[in-house]
């Protein structure tokens, strides 16, 4: 049976952790011949493409995958784009390299997705389940205030009921999305936003689903102010030419 979904993983600087990484998603794919991989590296700073690609050579399922690298750095956003235009087949779901989402999550999300859906995790839907080690529950109350005060503002100005726009766990058919790309002007985190705003301005249900996350690693201070102020920032951006009709393609 053809492949009828990517899971798309962007890279950037994730040689520490991604062998592990692999290992994982390869005994995954002995499941199901329905699903390829896509590995885009973002032109970090070690050795991730190089590892990724000599991974591929001797892994079960070699055939599957794919690993790219961006002409230059292009951000989250940027290269979820670059994956859904390389992409040939009819669902992709993008997620973080550290399986930070259980991948059965994407099984879930597979089995319930219909045309003109855009299915997103929601972690803070009752039925979601979070792994934490006890050394991370000092970062726990900040974390989540100023997400919540993020993802409210973005309910009150752009998106109201989607309760979780930045999860990093997203499917949708390629030809629902595709056509609305040319209009996105954010290629950083905040893309995320941004797509939920280009789906729904053109009739796309979004749909927040229940996931299992492991919360296992943690930003610094200093880069978790300086992207709380990016993403902020952006979702103003976002919020003037959401006012102005400039998402609606139709």
């Amino acid at each position: 049976m053809a492949a009828k979904l990517t899971i798309v993983f962007p890279c950037y600087n994730s040689g520490s952790f991604i062998r592990e990484s692999f290992a994982v998603i390869d005994a995954y794919l002995n499941n199901s011949d329905d699903i390829q991989v896509m590995f885009i590296e973002d032109c970090g700073t070690d050795n991730t493409y190089q590892l990724l690609n000599a991974l591929v050579a001797t892994a079960l399922n070699k055939e599957r995958y794919t690993v790219l690298k961006n002409e230059h750095n292009l951000g989250k956003g940027g290269t979820i784009k670059h994956a859904i235009a390389a992409c040939s087949t009819e669902l992709i779901v993008f997620t973080d390299p550290d399986l930070a989402y259980d991948l059965s999550n994407i099984d879930f999300f597979y089995n319930n997705i219909a045309p003109k859906e855009l299915l997103i995790a929601n972690r803070v839907h009752p039925d979601s389940r979070y792994l934490i080690p006890p050394s991370f529950f000092r970062y726990i109350f900040t974390r989540h205030l100023s997400s919540r005060i993020y993802n409210k503002l973005a309910q009150i100005l752009l998106i109201p009921g989607i309760e979780d726009n930045q999860a990093g766990l997203k499917m949708f058919f390629v030809n629902d999305i595709k056509p609305l790309l040319f209009k996105s002007k954010q290629n950083d985190f905040s893309f995320d936003l941004e797509l939920l705003v280009m789906a729904r301005t053109n009739g796309l249900a979004i749909k927040g689903m229940p996931v299992n996350f492991k919360y296992d690693h943690e930003t610094t201070t200093v880069a978790f102010i300086f992207d709380s102020f990016n993403l902020f920032s952006s979702l103003i951006k976002i919020f003037f030419r959401s006012i102005t009709d400039y998402y609606k393609i139709n």
